[in-house]
């Protein structure tokens, strides 16, 4: 409680210096201990219930120095109205305001010199160095059952759908809190708690007795709804058990805390991490230094340290500081006045649904490290094309930049909206993109108008081709079909990663027809964990090939157990080429 009464005093301090007078001291120390007595209380009940932390201006110390003392001001100045002996420039500007004007001018001017018309630079420069990468070396091909195809939408129904059929009517205590999608073991799960319905179901129950998992990636995987704890301190819960008085009143009044997640380590146990921050620009720039961890059933508080912060922890850096950080750099990339100006080499985060500058949160495929993933683009906002792509590591806040071209997320969705516009009320959302064999690939799970999963959307980065489909692997294999028929068989730049076998007998082929394109299946008994797709395209020998015969494939690596071929040769046909088609076959290599 002692923080309160730090609060109330400083709220009380402030409140009698716009009261001072000293042409009228009699008067003036008379009114000022019912004034500071009155300003205490409030400022007691205003820090108790609002817990407005010390570290900042906004919602912070100064907001409150301005308010009350401006408040004690005018209140001053509404009862000195009232004495006609007084001029009016006594009236209006006792020695007290004086002082407190003093205060809040030295406030907006820190707050001014804190803008980025001064400080651009340091603005730029919060989100570190931006290394430049090759994004097919760090995202290999997707393993297909961790792409995440289950949309926050629908787990929020999922979720609510469960809740609503637990027994004992739980429904009717809790509601679920903010999903947030998390690495548990190898799987991607939304997780959200159950939260208090009010004062009333609060002060009844006093905890609450679980929380929802629900799988990102398999989309037949019931809901698992947890109600075997006691969760105690909560963003729900009231008065000494709410989570941010808890934290208020255990040490962290005068930190930055931001981002309340709730996560489960590797044994399901839950967690609130939370966002240590400090502001370094004045009252602005926020810099991360470290997490706090509450357990909710304890009241356990540890701090880590950013370097210090435990693996099964995803989210250290928080999404709206990554959302400022690259908005800032790429906005003052040469300054202020450039900015606002010809706007030079002027690249900003991309949009999402109204969003302006989102990012997603995605996992590499290749490090398991968990990120937060926007496109870039031009300042204009009629342009829809990407000018590169930006991965920050959610842990550490490293960035990383992939210099890509192709249609930005809106384009996507638009792109994929009017694919399934003859079905009502069905959309696209959550794009995210994925190395699937050697393509830049966009995978955008599709709802209808209750938010259940309708189909899955594969469409290709650089010239935003759909394919649809009713699961994963039903997208893959028309997506694939459809690069087919466009004569597309991998990526230019994912040749690096080619892979040739030879002397591989063909055990079983067969055939499907795919948008009016014949798809061959080829299974090989030396190579038993995986399935090989092509079509014609990529040799003449293909249709003619028969079962038991010698053949060379090429292919990109990839855990996918269904794998498309990029090169083939029936090692027992001779078949000569002009020398016209060998040219050809040698300039699309």
């Amino acid at each position: 409680m002692g923080v309160f009464l730090v609060y109330a005093l400083v709220v009380a301090i402030i409140g009698v210096i716009p009261w001072v007078h000293f042409r009228r001291l009699k008067q003036t120390l008379k009114a000022l201990p019912i004034v500071f007595l009155v300003n205490f209380a409030v400022g007691w009940l205003v820090g108790y219930f609002l817990t407005p932390f010390f570290y900042g201006p906004f919602f912070g110390l100064t907001t409150t120095i301005i308010a009350f003392g401006g408040f004690n001001a005018i209140v001053f100045y509404l009862s000195e109205e009232l004495n006609p002996k007084l001029v009016f420039f006594e009236k209006l500007f006792p020695f007290g305001t004086f002082i407190y004007g003093i205060l809040v001018i030295i406030f907006l001017l820190t707050a001014v010199m804190g803008s980025p018309v001064f400080r651009a630079a340091e603005y730029r420069d919060l989100i570190g160095p931006i290394e430049d990468r090759i994004w097919e070396k760090d995202e290999t091909p997707v393993d297909l059952t961790h792409i995440r195809v289950v949309s926050k939408e629908q787990a929020e129904w999922l979720g609510n759908k469960i809740l609503g059929e637990a027994p004992g009517s739980l429904g009717s205590r809790y509601k679920l809190g903010e999903y947030h999608i998390q690495r548990v073991g190898d799987e991607l799960y939304w997780v959200a708690p159950l939260e208090f319905r009010g004062l009333f179901k609060w002060w009844h129950f006093r905890y609450s007795v679980g929380f929802v998992m629900v799988s990102a990636e398999d989309r037949s995987k019931p809901p698992k709804l947890v109600i075997d704890r006691k969760l105690r301190y909560m963003p729900s819960a009231f008065f000494g058990d709410n989570l941010t008085r808890y934290l208020y009143t255990h040490g962290y009044a005068r930190k930055g805390l931001t981002e309340y997640t709730f996560e489960l380590d590797e044994n399901l146990n839950p967690y609130w991490v939370i966002t240590v921050f400090r502001p370094t620009i004045t009252y602005f720039g926020p810099v991360v230094e470290g997490v706090v961890i509450v357990n909710p059933e304890t009241g356990e508080i540890k701090y880590y340290p950013v370097d210090e912060v435990p693996r099964w922890v995803d989210r250290v850096y928080p999404e709206r500081f990554v959302e400022k950080y690259l908005t800032w750099h790429g906005k003052y990339i040469k300054g202020w006045w450039n900015s606002w100006t010809s706007e030079e080499d002027v690249e900003i985060p991309t949009p999402y649904e109204g969003n302006e500058n989102d990012v997603f949160f995605v996992w590499g495929s290749k490090d398991g490290e968990p990120y937060w993933f926007t496109g870039i683009t031009s300042a204009s906002s009629a342009d829809q094309s990407l000018t590169g792509i930006v991965m920050v590591n959610s842990r550490t806040g490293q960035a990383r930049r992939y210099r890509v071209t192709g249609p930005n997320e809106e384009s996507v969705l638009q792109a994929v909206n009017n694919a399934v516009s003859n079905y009502q009320g069905w959309r696209g959302t959550q794009p995210i993109l994925y190395n699937i064999g050697g393509e830049k690939t966009w995978v955008v799970p599709v709802i209808g108008s209750n938010n259940i999963l309708q189909r899955i959307a594969m469409v290709r980065l650089s010239n935003a081709m759909v394919a649809l489909g009713t699961d994963v692997r039903d997208a893959l294999r028309n997506y694939r079909a459809m690069l087919a028929s466009y004569g597309v068989s991998v990526a230019p730049s994912s040749r690096a990663d080619l892979i040739t076998k030879s002397g591989l007998i063909l055990s079983r082929m067969s055939t499907e027809i795919v948008g009016g394109k014949t798809l061959y299946y080829l299974y090989f008994e030396t190579l038993p964990d995986r399935v090989f797709t092509a079509t014609s395209d990529i040799s003449p020998e293909l249709p003619i090939t028969r079962v038991g015969e010698k053949v060379t494939i090429g292919y990109i690596e990839t855990l996918e157990p269904v794998v498309q071929i990029i090169q083939f040769d029936n090692e027992v046909l001779q078949i000569r080429l002009h020398k016209e088609q060998r040219l050809l076959n040698t300039r699309k290599k």
